[in-house]
């Protein structure tokens, strides 16, 4: 196999290309938590930042791995996506064979790639790839938004890899998006492209691992699904508890749910399991719409910026660190939020001492689950 040596070069200040937009960040600002039903304020104000939105056309340039991009210098472009640095795959595990391994020795990353079967693509404007619904909605999601600014008339070839269910283009439709003009292309394979247009992204981390979000945008994409799908509804057919199952995950089970849903449906009249996997954009919606208490984990955790305002968010997570993709949207649009108590089945007490840890399977803390339910339950005049 070929080991092919790469420097790394950053998206707004090095690649070269012609910027065709770009909005500045207005800076830092804070967002207070939503504690309507808490007797006292447990949860910190965070601090964000604004990032700016670049927009660039890269002439020569190579899409590889997974949304690995190679410009025209040679060089992997930084600081375009969620992640300043694309997370490699490992492409074997998808039944290819790579023939190289991309190194960037200064900081020991290194990817699989596929020199020898390649595509060629004249243009297009790069949303991405992924099989993450989560990153689906708060990494890739707002590029459409930005797509629709400089191509009102959709007039230039959208690409997006195959590894995005056809189901979640339902999304894009609120946005004004022709699907017809989209190209896909495959997964994992090296994509040489003439002319790319690439935008950074309005969520993601910074070099400092801290959190730059533009909330602008999010409060377009919910107001425009809301809109669309007109899925928030108050004809009095509520649903009590939404629960988020994790039967149909490829991993972190959530062991005791049984447990805890038999809890819930003796105690709330109304009770369903959400099974996303199983349900159109559209039913996911209605569900969502129509819910008091969303009992969400994993990649669902986004999917609940389409919350109403008069629900409350119940976050099912790892004991250790803290995820914003969570929380943060009940900050933003102002309805409730609890993070659930969970343990680690495997009785690992750090997650600095795991690996793959988003592969471990939760217990939540079931005692502590009922105390605060009922607690929450009294006090948000839900009920």
């Amino acid at each position: 196999m070929n080991t092919i040596y790469k420097n790394l070069e950053y998206f707004e200040s090095q690649t070269q290309g012609e910027t065709i937009f770009k909005s500045n960040g207005s800076g830092k600002y804070a967002l207070s938590p939503y504690d309507f039903f808490l007797e006292e304020n447990t949860l910190p104000v965070e601090t964000f930042e604004d990032p700016t939105i670049t927009i660039k056309k890269l002439n020569t340039c190579v899409v590889t791995n997974r949304n690995v991009i190679i410009s025209s210098n040679g060089n992997i472009v930084l600081d375009n996506g969620y992640h300043q640095l694309a997370p490699p795959i490992k492409i074997q595990d998808h039944g290819l064979k790579p023939d190289s391994i991309i190194v960037v020795p200064s900081i020991g990353w290194q990817c699989q790639v596929m020199t020898e079967d390649t595509t060629d693509i004249e243009r297009g404007f790069y949303i991405g790839d992924t099989d993450n619904f989560g990153h689906w909605l708060f990494e890739f999601l707002p590029k459409f938004l930005w797509y629709k600014k400089i191509f009102p008339n959709n007039d230039y070839p959208i690409l997006i890899g195959n590894s995005v269910p056809e189901k979640w283009l339902e999304l894009i439709k609120p946005l004004g998006i022709d699907t017809s003009i989209i190209k896909r292309f495959a997964s994992f394979k090296s994509l040489f492209c003439k002319e790319l247009i690439v935008c950074s992204a309005s969520c993601k981390r910074t070099n400092t691992n801290a959190v730059s979000i533009r909330m602008d945008d999010f409060f377009k994409i919910r107001s425009l699904v809301e809109n669309y799908y007109a899925h928030t509804s108050f004809d009095g057919d509520y649903i009590d508890c939404l629960f988020c199952t994790r039967k149909n995950a490829r991993w972190r089970k959530t062991k005791n749910e049984d447990e805890v849903v038999k809890w819930l449906e003796n105690n709330f009249k109304k009770v369903v399991i959400f099974e996303p996997e199983k349900l159109s954009i559209r039913d996911q919606l209605t569900l969502l719409g129509k819910t008091k208490f969303f009992f969400s984990t994993g990649g669902c955790l986004p999917f609940g910026m389409f919350s109403s305002k008069d629900s409350v968010l119940f976050e099912l997570r790892p004991p250790e660190g803290h995820g914003f993709v969570g929380r943060i949207w009940s900050d933003i649009f102002r309805f409730g939020y609890h993070r659930i108590s969970s343990d680690w089945c495997d009785g690992v007490q750090s997650e600095v001492d795991m690996k793959d840890f988003h592969l471990k399977d939760l217990s939540i803390n079931f005692e502590q689950f009922k105390k605060d339910v009922l607690s929450i339950k009294s006090k948000c005049n839900l009920f």
